[in-house]
Order: C-alpha cells, then sequence, then structure tokens
C-alpha cells in the first residue's frame, strides 16, 4: 500500500506534464488543509509555477464523480480548475492551482462595496449552472442516476437527528418536528430539477483575478436550484444582513426570469421558496458541523454551530410556518451556549 508521503511525492512526477513543461528542480510538495474533506491537497510548486494534487487514498465512485463532473464543467466554460494529469489507481488528480482567496476570506477582508459585486458574479454563475448548464447536462443525459428528491431530503433531516439531535441526549424534540420535516421535504422537492452544486458555499468558491471558481463539485445532483441558492446567501461561515440577502434574491431573480428558468414564479413566491429551502439546508450543515467536530475531532467546526442555530431559528420563525423547528432551534442554542450542558461524545 502506498502511503500519503508516497502518493505525494508522485503526484510531483505527475505534474510533468503542466502546461509550459515540468517545475523545476527546485519543486516542493506542501501540503494545505482539506477542511471537512477525507481527501488530502497539496501544493506542487517552484516558487514561480504551482499546481495542486488531490489525493484521495481510497478513490472510489465519488472520485470518478469529481472527474468527470469537473471535466462536463470545464468543458462547458465553468470556472472549475482544470485538470493536467489523471492516476485513477492510485486516486489522484492534478490541476490547475486556483489560490487560496475564498469567497469567505474576501468578504471578511472587504468592505461592501466591493463584495457586492462579488456576491451579484457569484449569483451569475449559479443562474448559468441552473439554466444553460442544466439544459446540456439533460441533452447528454449526465446526473440521470443522482436526483436530488423527496427520500434524499428526508435522509439529510435523518442525518440531523443522528449526527446533532443525538448528541443532547436529555432534549426532547417537539412533537410537530415530524411532520415539519416532511412538510419541507414535500414543498421542497416540488422544485423543478436543475444542476445543484449541493455545497455552493463561501469556501468552497474561490476568487481568482476577481471572479468565482468553484471547487468540491463531486456530490452534484439534480435538484432543486434554490437549494445552492440558500447556501450561499445563508451561509454559516459569512454573515449577510437581510437588507443585502434580500438585494441579492431581487438580483437572481431579475436573471433567472431573463432566461425564463422560473415561469409566473412572483417575487414574493421565490422568497417563500428560499425560506423554506433555507431551514433544510440549515438542519444539513448542523449535522455536518456536529459531525465534523465531535465525530471526527475537527473541532473548528463547532464555531459555526451558533451561526448555523440563529439562521435555522429564524427561517423557521419567519410567518410562524414551522413553530416546532423554531422551537428546537431555540432551545438548542441555549443548550449549545450553556457550558453546562455540552452535547454527549
Amino acid at each position: 500500500m502506498n502511503t500519503i508521503t508516497e502518493l505525494a511525492a508522485h503526484s510531483l512526477k505527475m505534474a510533468a506534464r503542466l502546461p509550459g513543461g515540468p517545475l523545476n528542480a527546485s519543486a516542493r510538495v506542501i501540503p494545505f488543509s482539506n477542511s471537512g474533506s477525507n481527501r488530502y491537497f497539496f501544493r506542487l510548486s517552484d516558487g514561480n509555477r504551482s499546481a495542486v494534487a488531490l489525493i484521495d487514498p481510497h478513490p472510489d465512485g465519488e472520485f470518478e464523480d469529481y472527474i468527470s463532473i469537473g471535466k462536463f464543467l470545464w468543458r462547458n466554460g465553468i470556472g472549475v480548475p482544470e485538470f493536467y494529469s489523471i492516476d485513477r489507481e492510485l486516486g489522484i488528480v492534478v490541476m490547475e492551482d486556483l489560490g487560496d482567496l475564498s469567497l469567505e476570506i474576501t468578504v471578511k477582508k472587504g468592505s461592501t462595496d466591493k463584495i457586492m459585486p462579488l456576491y451579484k458574479r457569484c449569483l451569475d454563475l449559479l443562474c448559468e449552472l441552473q439554466t444553460g448548464i442544466t439544459s446540456v447536462i439533460k441533452e447528454e443525459n449526465m446526473l440521470s442516476g443522482k436526483l436530488f428528491d423527496k427520500n434524499r431530503l428526508l435522509k439529510e433531516t435523518s442525518y440531523f437527528e443522528d449526527e446533532f439531535l443525538a448528541r443532547f441526549q436529555s432534549y426532547r424534540i417537539p412533537k410537530g418536528w415530524k411532520n415539519e420535516k416532511e412538510k419541507l421535504a414535500e414543498i421542497i422537492s416540488s422544485q423543478p430539477l436543475v444542476f445543484m452544486h449541493r455545497d455552493f458555499q463561501s469556501r468552497n468558491i474561490i476568487i481568482e483575478n476577481n471572479n468565482p471558481r468553484i471547487i468540491d463539485f463531486q456530490t452534484a445532483h439534480l435538484g432543486p436550484g434554490m437549494y445552492d441558492t440558500v447556501s450561499l446567501l445563508k451561509d454559516p461561515y459569512v454573515s449577510l444582513s437581510e437588507h443585502d440577502r434580500r438585494g441579492l434574491l431581487a438580483y437572481l431573480y431579475n436573471i433567472l426570469k431573463e432566461r425564463g428558468a422560473h415561469g409566473r414564479m412572483s417575487f414574493d413566491e421565490f422568497i417563500n421558496q428560499f425560506v423554506t429551502t433555507g431551514i433544510q439546508r440549515n438542519l444539513q450543515t448542523l449535522a455536518a458541523f456536529a459531525k465534523l467536530g465531535y465525530g471526527d475531532g475537527k473541532k473548528i467546526f463547532l464555531e459555526s454551530i451558533p451561526a448555523g442555530l440563529r439562521l435555522l431559528r429564524e427561517g423557521a420563525g419567519i410567518n410562524n410556518s414551522y413553530p416546532a423547528i423554531e422551537e428546537m432551534a431555540k432551545d438548542l442554542l441555549d443548550l449549545a451556549d450553556s457550558e453546562n450542558s455540552p452535547p454527549a461524545g
């Protein structure tokens, strides 16, 4: 079995196929954070040029999805990394280095007058994914076996129960929870199916030359388009004001309307769809934070739980449509903030 060190050394040999030829003899292999991924990432650099090596020690279907979806998006003009060299047997992809400047970092360092135009460029990209790219996918019959339907949505809320709620062993779940999670899945699954990145948030959007590029697209599905919208605009990593969020939603609504993407849906209906889908997405992110933070020992993800619960409480409280989830978010926020009642390991 090859060690990660051996695989990283091999990726440097694969970098011989970079545009412009191999890196020079001083090239180094530098590990960098893989965040919530179980894969490994290395920067291959000689000081003048660089590439990124993705290493999956146990390549499986998701590794193949990464390759096929990445190639498809690149071929159709979407800003994903260009692939330079692939070794399927060893589970290595050597690709374009997009840099380290994520949307999250950009927003936290920037001013509002610069951030809003950048978010609009992200929404332009999202619009293209949900219109032009979706049309090509359907023509080529891609992702036909990957439908984010009602059953998948219910699996997400089960994930929340298993990974998040189960850690508060003494907490009594409100009686309305079961009906409300069914209601969420029923409503959201009625949306038209489009290309869905499935994790279209600020850490998976890299800003290069002031333009958004996307990474971590291997779990893409055909699913409800609003899911990616809420992933971007109700992101626990980045706080947007309600005013800015509504303005960005109006921008997206109009550019989608120009592309004929949502028929006769009114803006109010669009907003309601956003609110409902936002609740579902926030439940999923909370489950992921708990699994990564408590289950996998990546404690940094625990820092985002309070923000995720506040977003959940905010969404569920609009129009009092999901009172059980609103109550649950409030209770869990109190428990998560209590030093005397930490989640069970």
